[in-house]
């Protein structure tokens, strides 16, 4: 750059040729190498620089994912200037070595002085000042406008993986409603096939028996031993009607919800010596069939998990009525545990009671919610809306 042409250094193209030679020589020449970050953004101001020839670069909010690049600075052109009109004197941008370089430095004091001496070179200073800041807001603008556009196909992206993940997970309710559902019809089956057949089997060899104890007259030994298998036949027809009532309880059709809640309950009493006391109001009617055994599925596996877990002795059960909607609640005073370690566990340590729980919950149109401590026992309670409504 020739220090002797005027137009060289746009900022003092108003002066005098030989100003501009004693003002350079009372100026320290500065050469920085690629790379080198002049002023920072934020640090304080002091120095003005003007370039004697290589390329910079003004950069915002360098290093954060807010970094936009303002502009390219050359030979004849000036920085540093804009924090004068900071009120804290700070740097508003960064300047950076695009290339290696080599600049004149002025501190402020004497930059100030100038200004006062020529008051063209103020005039010159607002006026590039001003281009800057048209440059500037372009490239920011510019900016903003590729960063919309790149967060407008992140976005796309977002609700494509997030209808693909909705899709799946449609799928995989659905799925599993079709599991439930097989599951159901086969407990039936089996059910049917405990009661119809392997009752009556029972039942029938019970009767042989009883005819063969009479034929044996006076021989207390065998009778004896008729007698023990009888009962022991007894116990096992017992077990298979309670089986064949826990696979597909016949009161659910006959009797209704209620009733074959109150059975359920009762059987767990007796069998598991477990104290259940229920609060319900009567809510027959309000569900169809396959809600109704949804919800009998949901506290047959809650008991179940009492039973095998929680070492409880007493069991609260509440069923309300709430508008068009029904609020069950089951809470034990069992061991209790930390809901956040239950995610931790290993997957056959979790068993899949509570997972099957909530997944016939959300098919009843319902949600799940668990509340346990340590100590402190375990409560579920979901609410299930009526017929033709939803929550």
């Amino acid at each position: 750059m020739k220090t002797t042409d005027n137009g060289s250094i746009r900022l003092f193209a108003s002066l005098l040729d030989s100003e501009i030679v004693r003002l350079l020589a009372s100026m320290k020449r500065v050469s920085v190498p690629q790379g080198t970050l002049v002023i920072r953004e934020g640090d304080p101001g002091g120095r003005f620089y003007l370039i004697i020839d290589g390329q910079l670069e003004v950069i915002k909010a360098l290093g954060t994912q807010d970094e936009r690049f303002l502009g390219d600075l050359g030979p004849g052109d000036s920085f540093g200037e804009m924090s004068l009109f900071d009120p804290d004197g700070l740097r508003v941008a960064s300047v950076r070595a695009k290339t290696a370089a080599n600049l004149y430095e002025m501190l402020y004091p004497e930059f100030y002085a100038l200004m006062h001496r020529r008051s063209t070179v103020a005039y010159e200073i607002a006026r590039i000042l001003s281009q800057r800041l048209s440059t500037s807001h372009i490239n920011t603008i510019r900016d903003l406008k590729e960063k919309n556009s790149r967060l407008a196909q992140a976005c796309h992206k977002l609700q494509q993986a997030q209808s693909q993940i909705n899709e799946k997970e449609q799928n995989l309710r659905y799925l599993m409603a079709q599991v439930l559902t097989a599951h159901e019809e086969e407990r039936k089956r089996i059910a049917f096939e405990l009661h119809d057949d392997v009752g009556t089997s029972l039942t029938a060899l019970k009767m042989q028996l009883r005819h063969l104890e009479r034929k044996l007259g006076d021989m207390p030994q065998q009778q004896g031993e008729c007698d023990e298998s009888l009962i022991f036949i007894d116990e096992i027809i017992g077990k298979v009607r309670r089986l064949s009532r826990e696979m597909r309880p016949p009161t659910l059709d006959d009797l209704g919800l209620t009733v074959t809640l109150d059975h359920l309950f009762n059987e767990f009493g007796k069998y598991e010596g477990l104290k259940v006391s229920v609060e319900k109001d009567d809510i027959e009617g309000l569900f169809p069939i396959e809600t109704q055994i949804g919800i009998y599925r949901v506290f047959q596996e809650a008991l179940n998990n009492i039973v095998k877990h929680s070492g409880a002795t007493r069991v609260e059960v509440a069923i309300k009525k709430h508008g068009h909607c029904v609020k069950f609640s089951i809470e034990d005073n069992g061991a209790g545990f930390f809901k956040e370690e239950l995610g931790k566990r290993k997957a056959h340590d979790q068993g899949m009671g509570l997972a099957t729980i909530d997944e016939r919950v959300r098919l009843l149109g319902g949600a799940l919610k668990l509340q346990s401590k340590p100590g402190q026992g375990t409560r579920l309670h979901f609410t299930i809306p009526g017929a033709n409504q939803k929550l």
